[in-house]
């Protein structure tokens, strides 16, 4: 019954309980004390395994019963916390420097090491990995906490370790087993023992396989394999134990039927996916018709079913598989180890990893602990944990009374508030964590580097950060990787708080062949390895980055992460992109919060190492307190014994007179006035210390003693000796402690590389073909010939389809297309995939957002830095459509063009846009048409206009004619045309018809017109040479001419070889062309 009711205020009430359970979740779990360096989680996990004697060099205890005496004594927040935090404590990809030793996922065996699997074969650790490869996806067995054997799947086998000590372990039955010597392996009683450890005559958990007989079972079912289940003493289908499988996976329900079918009608192959469920009746009709097949078909089978229903079902090797194992049906050994050597020789080493339970079965007929490197940390009762060596240095001197203690949850007991720790353990090994309201987050460090610093600060107290940082660089994360940014990082240290970028490390591997390869070797903190190969695999599934051709992960113990490159590709560009879209780039942002006397605060790393050295300096104080407290006591006693000694017989004869040891005691206190102490010692001193040698001895160590005291009482009274013995200590553990720097400082920013800075610039040929594929080549790839060769074929183009446009330009040119719908695209040249001279090229839809019935018609190549060059000289573009419509435009109008393209002129019905040139002021424009005729006017003859514009009259076409070819005939650095002069080449007009006909004009037979005319005959078009097809202006700096067909094949020939002839020829045979083909395009070089 209530008696009184208290009204209170509900806003009041949540703020105060807030508030208090803020600050037990931030004091009692999520944050570290600035003195240690830990949380209480992990201050309780290392004082339960020093109670319970588990020191570096003791043996390993099952990690279950240290999480059961943390969870016991102090700390009642569930066994996946504490277990967490010892495995986060062991791993070295965690934890700079380790404070937990864990054993129990290492260990492996070579590469020849048989597994058994449950398809009825026996197969080696290399086929394995082949096998994952390829998809297929094995079985074995394995023995769960109950010791009933089950079928469990094999997941990553890799290799782990290169070139690691092997051990061979002989077994009773002939079988060698050759592995590292820490790999368990289970013994018949569920426990596990390092190889090393094994004993003659060890018993092992055994595997027993044989096939079912008459006796066993019913005839339908013999032949079967059969496996002894230890636990029930009874003999279990292998296929029964796969059907079990299948429905704890919920593959399949019970209710599908009662038969369990072997899928592939092979009796020995228990794989679960070759097990299904059904119906007695759609079983019997499925062996029926299999059965009516043979008969029809297979003589052999027919022979067979004359010996006998039980002699053909009792030969398993008729059954259509392949490396079937023959199973004993003979008495089986007893699996007890014979003998183990150590073997000199070094090898490769492999493991594979089961879910859950953790062990598999070898060949050989045993069962043996899996590595899980990788995963998940096995459960707690598999693995074993004892302390590092590093770990006694922050419990140094904690029996001296150094800290004070508390009570523990339950008041039965009581833990230290936090550890002496003679090392920053804050910066060594950082920490992350997050409480109500706050979180922190920091990197761990070099332990060299921070002592160095620490003995800095102790020297010259009024230091700053920028000091300090001469000696730590930075973090030094286990994971290795590159820090960015010397800046960041200084205003991270300074504040608290701020960002600095992290990268893993990758080198690009040039090998013969020209091949790439990409090695990451290492990955920034915190980052798993397996999400970053996930990631890369996604971007290239979704074809966001294209030239990787395999990826697989060769990681032993250290990072080797391999990407293969596709042939042509940029492995610059394709690494910038996955450091840009990736992981493999990342920023740590530091939160240095820590608890200063039970509050929270955001430090520096001076404070830091401040607060520390303030504790170090009460540890030093309290530890020669007690120590001083100790020598005292001993120094009392031993001046009792000189004093004892100095009238020995006196005080043999007043111990002889006495009745018992109480009286004896009594009468000494009384006549030598000895303590209680004294007389104790006196009374408990052997004989053997009347020596003469025992007696210098207790006089020396007074003599020592009173020494030490003195000592202590000097340090005591000394600040600076103080510091100094914190110093030297410093300086001890460094040298005990100290490794390399495993993260790389980089003192400058990361730069903002595009994928141009990582191309080199070179001359290119892109090719473009009627049906739309795109690509780029080497000009190396064709070879010099004389005019009216065949050439080589460039690529493979379907019957249909032929080359249109052919042209050369830097890698790093922009390339604007144009459309037969007057619309232009912008990419970089680069971003089109190299191809070898017969490749086909990708379609230009993967690159360009075109409409359905919307054909790239031009390509125009604008050099990099054109604009700045010639910013004086106003470029301009020039268009001009298939009906003579000519348009001019600036440059300026296609800086930004969008994806989706943008409308570049105006068409009337029936027109398209053919063609798009670069020209500048005083440059005169040359058209020539299908039927011949040409036309040479001034570009000024045509005013810019607006993208939106129509266009004006270029040339006047005649019935049936078309404009086939348009160039620029650009002025020489004097303001004139190229002329005929000393050492300079004359400028001609290049035509080539359809039939392979071509033939050079020199320029000055083209007089300059007004546009809009109707032109000049420029080549006498017949049905010998066909159509005017392409036409081109050369200025006189080409060298080569470069000649593409329909049907892709390409001949390239000097252009001195190719006859100038007037303007009313026909030209000479330039291409000897196959029946059916024609020429497609021209490009000069």
């Amino acid at each position: 019954m209530i008696d009184k009711l208290i009204s209170v205020d509900i806003v009041d009430e949540m703020k105060e309980s807030y508030l208090a359970y803020a600050m037990s979740v931030i004091t009692a779990r999520a944050l570290p004390d600035v003195r240690d360096g830990l949380k209480p989680v992990h201050r309780r996990i290392l004082f339960a395994m020093h109670e319970m004697g588990l020191t570096a060099s003791a043996r390993f205890r099952k990690s279950a019963a240290v999480v059961g005496d943390v969870l016991g004594k102090y700390h009642p927040h569930g066994d996946v916390a504490v277990y967490d935090s010892m495995v986060g404590m062991a791993q070295e990809f965690s934890y700079r420097y380790p404070l937990i030793l864990g054993q129990g996922n290492f260990g492996c065996f070579t590469k020849d090491t048989k597994v058994e699997l449950t398809d009825g074969r026996k197969v080696s650790f290399a086929r394995l990995i082949e096998e994952e490869k390829q998809g297929k996806e094995n079985y074995t067995y394995t023995v769960d906490e109950k010791g009933h054997i089950k079928i469990g799947k094999i997941l990553k086998p890799r290799l782990t370790i290169k070139n690691a000590n092997i051990i061979k372990v002989i077994l009773d039955n002939g079988e060698e087993i050759k592995c590292t010597p820490n790999h368990k392996f289970m013994l018949r009683n569920g426990d596990y023992k390092e190889a090393q450890n094994l004993k003659p005559k060890d018993s092992l958990m055994p595997l027993y396989i044989r096939l079912s007989e008459f006796k066993d079972t019913k005839p339908a079912l013999v032949g079967y394999p059969l496996i002894y289940q230890p636990q029930n003493k009874e003999w279990v289908f292998a296929h029964h134990m796969a059907d079990e499988y299948n429905l704890n996976m919920n593959k399949y329900v019970r209710s599908r039927g009662r038969v369990r079918h072997h899928v592939d009608f092979n009796k020995l192959n228990a794989n679960p996916d070759n097990i299904k469920r059904m119906g007695w009746k759609e079983h019997w009709m499925l062996h029926a018709n299999l059965s009516k097949e043979r008969h029809k078909n297979d003589l052999e089978y027919v022979q067979k079913l004359k010996k006998g229903r039980e002699i053909f079902w009792s030969i398993p090797k008729y059954y259509p598989t392949q490396n079937l194992i023959e199973i004993s049906k003979d008495a089986y050994n007893n699996h007890k180890v014979f003998k183990v050597e150590f073997l000199t020789q070094k090898e490769d080493v492999y493991d594979l990893t089961i879910n859950n339970t953790h062990n598999f079965a070898l060949a050989s007929g045993i069962f043996v602990h899996n590595s899980i490197d990788g995963d998940n940390a096995a459960a707690m009762r598999y693995t074993e944990a004892k302390m590092s060596k590093i770990s006694s240095e922050l419990l140094r001197d904690l029996e001296k009374e150094t800290v004070d203690f508390r009570p523990n949850y339950d008041q039965t007991r009581k833990e230290p508030i936090v550890f002496p720790s003679s090392v920053p353990g804050l910066l060594l090994n950082g920490t992350l964590g997050i409480a109500v309201g706050m979180a922190t987050n920091i990197p761990p460090h070099n332990l060299a580097e921070v002592l160095d610093a620490t003995n800095y600060l102790i020297e010259n107290e009024d230091a700053n950060t920028e000091e300090l940082m001469q000696f730590i660089k930075g973090p030094d994360f286990p994971t290795g990787g590159i820090a960015y940014g010397y800046k960041d990082m200084l205003h991270a240290y300074s504040t608290g708080r701020g960002g600095v970028v992290c990268r893993g490390e990758a080198e690009i591997v040039e090998h013969k062949g020209g091949s790439f390869q990409i090695i990451i070797t290492s990955i920034p903190y915190r980052v798993n390895k397996s999400n970053l190969i996930i990631a890369i695999a996604e971007l290239v599934q979704e074809k966001k980055i294209d030239g990787i051709k395999g990826l697989r992960d060769e990681s032993t113990r250290d990072i080797r992460i391999v990407i293969d490159l596709k042939s042509g590709a940029y492995p610059e560009k394709i690494l910038n992109y996955i450091y840009k879209n990736t992981q493999l780039e990342s920023n740590f942002n530091f939160n240095i919060v820590a608890l200063v006397e039970g509050v929270p605060q955001t430090l520096s790393l001076k404070s830091i190492l401040s607060f520390f050295i303030l504790h170090r300096k009460e540890i030093v104080k309290r530890r020669s307190i007690y120590d001083l407290k100790k020598a005292e006591e001993r120094e009392h006693i031993l001046l009792g014994l000189k004093k004892a000694l100095d009238f020995i017989d006196k005080v043999i004869k007043t111990i002889r007179a006495s009745k018992d040891g109480a009286t004896a005691k009594i009468a000494l206190m009384k006549q030598f006035k000895f303590s209680d102490l004294q007389a104790v010692a006196i009374l408990e001193m052997k004989l053997q210390k009347l020596a003469g040698l025992e007696r210098k001895a207790i006089l020396d160590e007074l003599e020592a003693k009173q020494k030490f005291i003195k000592e202590i009482k000097e340090l005591l009274a000394s600040p600076k000796k103080m510091l100094k013995v914190i110093a030297d200590e410093l300086k001890e553990i460094k040298e005990k402690y100290a490794d390399v720097r495993r993260t790389k400082i980089i003192k400058g920013g990361v730069k903002e590389i595009s994928d141009e800075d990582l191309i080199p610039e070179k001359e290119t040929v892109l090719v473009f073909t009627s049906g739309g594929y795109i690509k780029r080549t080497d000009p190396g790839e064709y070879h010099s010939q004389k005019r009216g060769g065949v050439g080589v074929v460039d690529l493979e183009t379907k019957e249909e389809d032929f080359v249109t446009i052919l042209l050369s330009s830097s890698t790093h040119s922009d390339l604007l297309f144009f459309t037969n719908l007057g619309k232009a695209y912008n990419i970089k040249m680069y971003d089109i995939p190299e191809g070898r001279r017969a490749t086909k090229g990708k379609s230009i839809m993967n690159f360009l957002a075109l409409n359905a019935d919307e054909k790239v018609t031009s390509i125009l190549p604008i050099p990099k830095d054109l604009s700045k060059e010639k910013e004086k000289e106003r470029e301009s573009l020039m268009l001009v459509t298939k009906n003579g419509i000519a348009k001019k435009m600036s440059s300026d109008s296609f800086k930004d063009v969008r994806r989706s393209g943008i409308i570049s002129i105006k068409l009337d019905k029936g027109d398209e846009l053919i063609s798009a040139l670069l020209t500048n002021k005083g440059n005169e424009v040359m058209l020539a048409t299908a039927g011949g005729q040409s036309i040479r006017f001034k570009e000024s003859d045509v005013r810019e206009m607006g993208r939106t514009a129509g266009g004006v009259r270029g040339i006047k076409l005649s019935k049936n004619d078309e404009v086939i070819g348009v160039d620029v005939v650009k002025k020489d650095p004097d303001g004139k045309q190229a002329s005929n002069g000393a050492g300079k080449k004359e400028s001609s007009f290049l035509t080539m018809s359809a039939n392979g006909f071509g033939k050079k004009t020199l320029l000055k037979e083209y007089k300059v017109q007004k546009r809009g005319g109707s032109g000049i005959k420029t080549a006498k078009v017949t049905t010998k040479t066909g159509k005017l097809i392409v036409a081109t202006v050369l200025s006189g700096g080409e060298e080569e001419l470069i000649a593409m067909s329909k049907k892709g094949q390409v001949i390239r020939t000097a252009l001195e070889n190719i006859s100038s002839l007037g303007r009313q020829t026909q030209g000479v045979t330039i291409m000897r062309l196959r029946a059916g083909d024609g020429i497609a395009s021209i490009t000069c070089v």
